[in-house]
């Protein structure tokens, strides 16, 4: 079987393009001085803000295939992680505000510019969000929070009415990175000093979910991203010594114990000085921007 991964296809006719200055923990602010306590230090806290603003701040712009500007997207602002809706007419972006010193979900109208914040949340070294995700209609963004010491995956209409909705909290750090496309299940990876592992948590019902075990590896792996069908799942691995990409079919009813692994070595030029984070494989035609160049791959024997 031949596959092209990494190339930008006829579905995803525009991407964005966010140049993100150096960030810690994919994307969380670093804090700024407590809060001051004489004119002296108002003056200077307020001197490092405008100075961090003008050197972090961004407009999201929008280009098409041939690098064109399409349009540009919202104010100028302090963002991170945008990801298009599935019909393209809204991104799901975190939007930094250095003055309260937090980091907030919103939703933006790409035609108009107009936001819609999803999450309210106390200073960034306290609570944070990051990963945000759609659902295939829509209707809803899922999104990693750091609340009271703990990651949970949560989810939340995208025109930011009613209430939030924790899904699962787990022990350690979380990437999200995709909604099936049949809208069972989220998928997202977990890694540490032992390894990787790729889960996938189903949606449907209510209370707190307990996530399926896809894939575990001993190696560093990271990334858990779906295929239009929803019938494989990519991510990037450094089992080999190296980052590449690895292709796997995803059958979470079956757990991990039926799935199969084949090396997709991508080849391709990490990202990672660029992004201040690992490199995220990615499937065309998916609702986030994909790095505009190609790679080719091909598993023995077939992963079908």
């Amino acid at each position: 079987m031949s596959a092209k991964l990494l190339r930008a296809g006829s579905a995803a006719a525009f991407s964005v393009v966010l140049l993100l200055a150096p960030a810690s923990a994919f994307g969380q602010a670093t804090p700024l001085a407590r809060t001051p306590t004489s004119d002296t230090d108002e003056a200077a806290r307020a001197k490092r803000i405008a100075q961090r603003f003008e050197r972090d701040a961004r407009v999201l712009t929008v280009f098409d295939r041939q690098g064109t500007i399409v349009t540009t997207v919202g104010e100028r602002a302090i963002y991170f992680q945008p990801v298009f809706s599935p019909d393209r007419t809204r991104l799901a972006v975190i939007k930094n505000d250095l003055e309260k010193e937090t980091g907030d979900l919103w939703v933006l109208d790409v035609a108009t510019g107009s936001g819609t914040r999803i999450t309210s949340h106390r200073r960034w070294d306290e609570e944070s969000v990051q990963w945000p995700v759609w659902s295939p209609d829509g209707s809803q963004v899922a999104y990693v929070a750091l609340r009271g010491g703990y990651e949970g995956l949560y989810r939340n209409a995208s025109n930011g009415e009613g209430r939030e909705e924790l899904l699962y909290r787990h022990p350690g750090e979380m990437i999200l990175l995709d909604w099936s496309p049949d809208g069972r299940f989220l998928s997202f990876s977990s890694t540490d000093l032992s390894g990787g592992t790729m889960y996938a948590l189903p949606v449907a019902g209510g209370g707190l979910r307990t996530p399926i075990e896809v894939f575990r590896s001993e190696a560093q792996a990271w990334g858990s991203r779906l295929s239009p069908d929803g019938r494989f799942l990519s991510y990037a691995s450094e089992q080999s010594g190296t980052q590449e990409v690895y292709v796997r079919p995803f059958e979470p009813s079956a757990g991990a114990a039926a799935t199969r692994t084949r090396s997709l070595p991508s080849r391709t030029p990490s990202i990672t000085s660029k992004c201040s984070s690992p490199a995220i494989p990615t499937f065309t035609g998916r609702n986030v921007a994909t790095p505009l160049f190609t790679t080719n791959t091909s598993t023995s024997p077939s992963l079908s």
